[in-house]
This record gives C-alpha cells, structure tokens and sequence, in this order.
C-alpha cells in the first residue's frame, strides 16, 4: 500500500512541480519519494526478518528489520540535504511560479491519501506491533502536517502576492533532515544494543522478587535480536545446602516462567550462600558499611571467604565519585589486616 501511493504521489508532485517552477511541490516530491522507498526496504526488512533460525544466524534474522530502517534513513537524509540547497538557492535567487489548481488538487489528494495511510499504518501495527510501522504512521501524519501548510502557504502567496514557495521549500527539507537524523538514531541504538527498557527489566526482577526459594540475584544482562527474540542470563544465590536436584528445580521453574510470562530466555547462574556462618555474616555487614559510607547506591554480591582470602564483587553506579582504587584502599583499612581482598568491580549489569 506504501509503495503504490508514495509512487504516485512523488510522479504527480514532481510532474506538477517541475511545470509550475515551484520548488516546495518539488521539495514534497522527493519527500514522498523517501517514503516510497521506505515502504520498499521497509518490505524486504519484512521479509527477510521473519526467516527463521539457522545455523549460520542462530539468533534469527529479526534485526534486519533495524538494518532497513537504518539505510532507509541514511537516504532520507540524502534528501533532505539535497532539497535544502536547492531550496536555499531558490531563495536566493527566487524564480516565478505559475499557480495552477493541479496544485491545488494534488495536495488535496496527498492530504486526503496520507491521512488514509496513517490509520492504515496504524491498523496493521496493532497486529504485528513493529517500530518500524510506527515509524511510517508517524511520518505519513507528517506529511498530512506538510501539504497542509502548502496548501495554506499557496493560498497566502497567490491571495497577499507573496512568493513563500522558497521558505516553505526549506521548511520541508529540514522537517525531513531532522525526522531522518532521529529514525538513525533510534535505529543505531537498536544495532548496538542499548540498555532494555525499564518494562523488560520490571518483568523479570517482579517475577524473581516474588520467589521465595532464592536469597537474591545479580549480574542480569538482556541481549535483544528483536522484539520476539530476547535472551540473557542472571546469577541467583541459594542456600548453599540446598539439594542438588532441589536448585535445578527451582531454576528451571524460574527459567520457564520468564520464558512464559516476560518473552525472555533467560540462563541462570547458581552461586551457593552460606547464610549461617557468623564470620561472613560479619564481614558480610563490614563490607556494607564501608560502601553505604561512600555511596548509598553502592552494592555487592558473590562474597566468598576462602581461608584468608575474601573475594566479592562491587556493583558501580555511573556518577560515583570513587575510583576503583579509592574504594579498596577504603575496604583495606577495614579488612585488610585480617584478610586478602579480591574484588571485582562491575560496571555492566543492568542490575
């Protein structure tokens, strides 16, 4: 539906604007033709996304949906740019418009078919539930936005004899260049890998609060190749008499019901508690005394005491005013005397 609209609109825009000399139905045109090849990498991204695994791309293929919407921003981009100077150099030196009511009609009829594509857009998203589909709905309610004030700015220039085609022409380009700059960045982001939202990290931290079988968890890393393919694994401390066979059970609930409930395949990581001894339950609270007295988002886990050697690891805040250095020397003085410290410092758990 995209390609066949934003293919008839761009020919008839360009048709129109090329013999009426008007730079800003031009300027539209190219937008229109940004859209229709939106729609058609949009299409391939499509399809190829929903290949199945494989061996040579295990994680699916669902990420090319991001890669489409990348290219297609990169040549909105284009576009935008090359419109703007061509505008600019319209405004620069201005150049006569013949008005004609094609004009007039053809953004009736873009108004008229980009306000259907909107709705529609947003139809079918609601069954699929795309970014990319939001994306284009919210670009074609743009463009609704963009032959409105052309329309407007034609009848002011031919009412009050004004030539407004150059300003609205550059007005065009740069909504393009802006828009396109943001759909690459969200894009980039997803390519990357950006921290998941907060809605995917809530749906596994409730679920894992609520189990009363495990003393606590950490390190919980989220590797997203899509909206429907999400993995990432997380450590979860247990009573370390707990029965061998009696863990597996309680992990492999977890792991099921993550799976079921927040649409991710998590791996879990056992890491055995004593939550008897009086001797770690001392450094236990040493340790979290030195670190609440430097900051109060300081936070530690897997604490082992192996003869005289401590280890545990230290999970960072981003604006903590302590190096790394600072904060052991800190701990030394507390424990030094009496034990070896190895401490781990984290900086990228999502928790």
């Amino acid at each position: 539906m995209g390609i066949f609209v934003n293919a008839c609109l761009f020919i008839a825009k360009y048709t129109i604007g090329t013999f009426t000399g008007s730079i800003s139905i031009i300027s539209d045109a190219f937008n229109n033709l940004s859209d229709f090849l939106s729609s058609f990498i949009t299409f391939l991204g499509f399809k190829i996304s929903q290949k199945p695994k494989d061996k040579t791309y295990p994680f699916g293929y669902e990420r090319f949906e991001y890669i489409s919407g990348f290219l297609i921003s990169i040549i909105m981009i284009y576009i935008g740019i090359d419109t703007l100077r061509n505008a600019i150099s319209v405004w620069i030196h201005p150049k006569p418009i013949q008005y004609s009511i094609w004009m007039v009609i053809i953004l009736i009829l873009s108004i008229t078919l980009k306000t259907f594509l909107y709705f529609y857009y947003r139809y079918k998203n609601k069954k699929v539930g795309s970014d990319v589909l939001y994306a284009v709905s919210q670009d074609s309610l743009f463009d609704v936005l963009i032959s409105g004030s052309l329309l407007v700015g034609f009848a002011i220039s031919y009412t009050m004899d004004l030539n407004l085609d150059a300003a609205l022409g550059v007005l065009i380009s740069l909504v393009i260049t802006v828009s396109s700059s943001q759909m690459i960045r969200g894009f980039v982001r997803n390519l990357v890998g950006s921290r998941p939202s907060k809605e995917t990290i809530e749906s596994i931290t409730n679920i894992l609060d609520a189990n009363h079988d495990i003393f606590g968890y950490h390190d919980l890393l989220i590797h997203e190749y899509g909206e429907e393919t999400v993995y990432g694994s997380v450590h979860i401390e247990l009573d370390e008499n707990t029965n061998l066979n009696e863990a597996h059970r309680i992990v492999d609930a977890l792991e099921k019901r993550v799976l079921n409930e927040a649409k991710v395949d998590l791996t879990m990581h056992l890491d055995p508690i004593d939550v008897t001894s009086q001797k770690i339950k001392k450094i236990h609270h040493q340790i979290k005394s030195v670190l609440k007295s430097l900051d109060p988002e300081l936070s530690f886990h897997d604490l082992r005491v192996v003869f005289d050697v401590v280890s545990f690891d230290i999970k960072m805040v981003e604006d903590c005013q302590y190096t790394d250095t600072e904060i052991q020397e800190q701990l030394a003085d507390v424990l030094g005397k009496q034990y070896e410290l190895k401490i781990t410092f984290d900086y990228h758990s999502l928790i």
